[in-house]
């Protein structure tokens, strides 16, 4: 599918839910202590926009829905519905479309010229092996972009390359969400500037939002964070 095709299904057609399977996951997803989910790309969801359908998971009544650049329970989500669609061989052209659309959401992962999807290393060196980095502290991280075996295992751990606004420098699977800009783990670059700036203003309604339902530990949680993300876009500005 060409950048061009993208959007030719329209977001006001029918709900498609395809089922993909049953995995096994890392860690207890209900209160049962399910090792197994269930999985299936829908548009049936908050997250689904322009058409796009988004990863779901679920066991009862409980479920998570996931986008491309997400890492989930069973793994990273555009490699999980990538390894899924390399192993079909007989997909109708409407379900192959929606399969493809949401990998195309997420720029580290892409088709070959034999057909097959898979990360992107190309994208992925783009993306982190341009200095300076700096934490969520606005310091400044030292990496030895030159090392090739540091290079290396950057390229093999596609945890890295799971947010949008930055990567995760942890050896090991997060699956804390939405919790990078007060994380250790956490580091980004001018790459992602404009990600970090369409949070900034996520994180402002958010809070926002948080004061006016009288939640004042959400809205305690997301001043932190944004405290941290305005002074990590202003560190990163200054490097230009």
């Amino acid at each position: 599918m060409s950048e061009s095709d993208l959007f030719r299904i329209s977001k006001d057609d029918q709900k498609i839910d395809i089922f993909l399977g049953t995995f096994p996951c890392d860690i207890p997803f209900s209160p049962d202590k399910m090792d197994s989910v269930n999985a299936l790309l829908t548009r049936n969801s908050d997250k689904s926009e322009h058409g796009i359908p988004v990863l779901r998971l679920y066991v009862d009544l409980y479920q998570m829905d996931f986008e491309a650049h997400e890492h989930t329970p069973i793994g990273h989500a555009a490699k999980v519905i990538a390894d899924w669609l390399n192993q079909q061989s007989e997909l109708d052209e409407t379900t192959r479309y929606v399969v493809e659309l949401f990998l195309w959401r997420w720029p580290g992962i892409r088709q070959d010229e034999n057909g097959l999807w898979s990360l992107s290393n190309k994208h992925q060196r783009v993306a982190v092996f341009k200095p300076p980095f700096i934490n969520f502290q606005s310091q400044i991280v030292q990496l030895d972009v030159e090392n090739t075996e540091t290079q290396q295992r950057v390229l093999d751990n596609s945890n890295l390359q799971v947010h949008d606004t930055g990567f995760c420098m942890k050896d090991e699977p997060c699956y804390l969400l939405d919790a990078c800009l007060m994380c250790p783990h956490f580091c980004t670059n001018i790459h992602f500037e404009a990600s970090l700036q369409k949070r900034l203003q996520k994180l402002e309604d958010k809070r926002d939002s948080a004061v006016e339902s009288n939640n004042p530990r959400l809205a305690e949680v997301c001043h932190q964070a944004l405290k941290h993300l305005n002074q990590m876009i202003a560190v990163l500005q200054q490097s230009k």
